[in-house]
């Protein structure tokens, strides 16, 4: 009988181990081809898109020398930060020593931090926003001017994608929201930041970025929809959190099965455990003291899991 109860649990413990390594590599070749397309997309932008040719002068400026002064590209920016962290951090599951593991731990506590409080609101925020104006009108915040610069495709890399890259890293790998008065302070200086240096290049370079801001008559307007973009940033950290308990949360046996910080270290010192007793009991003879170390692994089993 106590053979039985063991073959049960190590048929459990395998179809779990299975299960977890499919969603682990879910996980891993998500984060590669999204690295991937994140990576082809900043250096076809760096590579072709030329400025040189043009005449319209906010064409020159924007895609020149204030480029990397608009939103969508710093959400971008912590895109590629975020999945270049997570394709570390994928890759150090491959080495087995103390250190290395510590500093994947490390690695993926702060890629955990930066996803909740920036990726998440900052990327749907920013989809949210362009794409609205955009469907109003094109020309307040893409205007056809940019067209022979910027493709359909890589418009949709920087402004699409980001939400979709996003969207599939909640979905795919259960995140931890730790403080939320800590991660508003952090997500509100961050949003400070890029306010002053949205507001200094209209009144040193004299341009706005968007042209949205330079139909706008009056500053309360100005004002209004600042306020409108970072309160959907705001809001869709707090989407996040819910989505993020919402798929996961809800399913405790799926949240044990592929949390990969814990998870895996377990299923090896089963294994482990197992092969260690199966080496004692094929070194003993008579039935009393094979019955005795099958009895001795499912009570240390027992043990292990109940931690």
């Amino acid at each position: 009988m106590a053979a039985n109860h063991t073959n049960h649990y190590t048929t459990e413990t395998a179809d779990t181990e299975g299960d977890a390594k499919s969603k682990n590599m879910q996980r891993e070749i998500f984060h590669a081809a999204a690295f991937l397309h994140h990576s082809y997309v900043m250096w076809y932008a760096a590579s072709y898109v030329d400025v040189s040719n043009t005449t319209d002068h906010y064409v020159r400026l924007t895609f020149g020398p204030l480029a990397w002064r608009f939103f969508s590209g710093w959400t971008f920016a912590m895109q590629i930060l975020f999945l270049t962290l997570a394709v570390l951090e994928d890759s150090l599951q491959l080495c087995l020593s103390v250190d290395m593991t510590k500093l994947r731990l490390q690695i993926a506590k702060f890629n955990n931090y930066l996803f909740v409080t920036f990726v998440i609101p900052v990327s749907l925020a920013t989809a949210l926003v362009f794409w609205t104006v955009y469907a109003v009108d094109r020309e307040l915040i893409f205007p056809s001017s940019f067209d022979p610069l910027v493709g359909r495709w890589l418009n949709h890399g920087v402004h699409t994608h980001i939400l979709l890259v996003a969207l599939l890293e909640l979905i795919l790998n259960k995140h931890s929201y730790q403080s939320t008065s800590l991660a508003m302070r952090d997500l509100g200086m961050f949003l400070a930041i890029y306010d002053l240096i949205f507001l200094y290049t209209h009144f040193v370079e004299g341009i706005w970025l968007y042209p949205i801001y330079a139909a706008m008559s009056t500053w309360l307007e100005r004002i209004l929809f600042m306020a409108y973009g970072h309160l959907s940033v705001l809001g869709f950290f707090f989407l996040g959190k819910f989505l993020n308990t919402f798929l996961w949360d809800g399913h405790k046996k799926e949240v044990l099965a592929v949390d990969s910080l814990a998870f895996a270290d377990n299923i090896a010192l089963n294994r482990w455990i197992q092969q260690q007793f199966r080496s004692v009991a094929s070194e003993k003879t008579g039935s009393q003291s094979v019955s005795s170390s099958v009895i001795g692994e499912n009570r240390v089993l027992h043990q292990h899991q109940r931690r």
